[in-house]
């Protein structure tokens, strides 16, 4: 995926509200893309897919963290 189609696959949940970080992937179909970062520990496209969600630093930090480890 392209850095425009994750910005666009994101856009599409904006609207929905209380979601948890994996439902937030699953309803932006960005969850195999998110996992292939993440298995290849792409932090920064990890990064990226997390930021395109609009998550807050520290969250994103935290999953990070995580990753990382």
């Amino acid at each position: 995926m392209t850095d425009h189609e994750i910005l666009i696959a994101a856009s599409k949940i904006k609207h929905l509200k209380g979601l948890t970080v994996n439902e937030m992937l699953f309803h932006s179909n960005l969850m195999d893309e998110f996992d292939l970062a993440v298995n290849e520990k792409n932090l920064s496209r990890t990064k990226f897919i997390l930021k395109a969600l609009n998550l807050n630093s520290e969250t994103i930090q935290e999953i990070i963290n995580k990753i990382a480890t």
